[in-house]
């Protein structure tokens, strides 16, 4: 597990686990026990500064479809942006990263070829659902997993697919 402060974050007196964090330890009234510097985290305003592929293809999608008011919306700008560097990192691993993209890299190292097994119900298939069959979880993953389905298809269409395949967004 990689370490909070690799990736720029301040801890005081916490310590961090699998099972996440906690303290035991006194900690003067108002103190910080994590700082996470903004500059750190990915931004809808992060985009904008340090991927103008996925800024400028959002704009020119925006201005196609005026009304797809979820392509000015920070998520998508925030999702597009890990996924264009993530492919960007698997396509030439050895690139160096600008110095302000390195703890953003090291973040995308965590989501390297075991990202595939990342522990949610969105990702499990329809075989690996049929055991909640009948439960509030079966229903809501097979929601979710529509619903995602959906909103990535008319942002595909948005962006068109030339974009969406120079963003990542789809295979050839």
């Amino acid at each position: 597990m990689a370490s909070l402060e690799s990736f720029g974050y301040t801890l005081n007196k916490l310590k961090v686990d699998v099972r996440g964090c906690c303290t035991c330890e006194n900690v003067e009234e108002g103190a910080s026990l994590l700082v996470l510097p903004l500059k750190n985290c990915w931004t809808a305003q992060a985009v904008d500064k340090e991927c103008p592929a996925v800024a400028q293809a959002l704009q020119k999608a925006f201005v196609r479809h005026p009304e797809g008011l979820e392509l000015q919306a920070a998520c998508t700008k925030i999702a597009l942006h890990l996924i264009f560097e993530h492919r960007q990192l698997q396509r030439n691993p050895e690139a160096t990263p600008a110095a302000a993209q390195e703890l953003r890299r090291k973040h995308l190292e965590l989501l390297g070829p075991r990202s595939r097994k990342i522990e949610t119900v969105l990702a499990w298939g329809r075989r690996d659902l049929e055991s909640l069959q009948g439960s509030f979880w079966f229903e809501e993953a097979h929601r979710r997993q529509e619903e995602i389905l959906a909103d990535l298809q008319a942002l595909l269409a948005d962006l068109g697919p030339e974009v969406s395949l120079a963003l990542g967004l789809v295979d050839r």
